[in-house]
């Protein structure tokens, strides 16, 4: 059994393909998904919680591999009648503004939206 560790909504995205994949190429084989904290993910990892752990993790030093195994777009979409907002919100200008964010489980509020 292997113990996969997903940040977010990604096991819902990955684990449909990769079960269709196990089925037909490694029938044996049994995965389990679990929500990964990524304040906790290395010692998830240490501990043998988790064997595997995909997500847009940080991990304090070199021991762990880790390998990009896609590039994703991210993008800002408002209705420009509730934000005055002017476009184009260029990466420069979003990332100069102040951000609130402590993890996961919080909501994140960019106050310089609004002003």
């Amino acid at each position: 059994m292997f113990r996969l560790g997903f940040a977010s909504d990604l096991e819902l995205t990955l684990m449909p393909q990769l079960i269709a994949v196990l089925r037909s190429e490694a029938p044996g084989v049994r995965v389990v998904g679990h929500l990964a904290d990524p304040r906790d993910v290395e010692n998830a990892l240490d501990e043998g919680r988790l064997d595997l752990a995909l997500g847009c993790f940080n991990p304090r030093g070199n021991r762990l591999l880790i390998r990009i195994i896609y590039q994703q777009e991210l993008r800002c979409v408002w209705p420009p009648d509730q934000l005055p907002i002017k476009p184009p919100l260029t990466r420069s200008h979003h990332l100069s503004a102040s951000h609130v964010a402590d993890g996961p489980s919080k909501i994140a509020l960019d106050l310089q939206l609004f002003v």
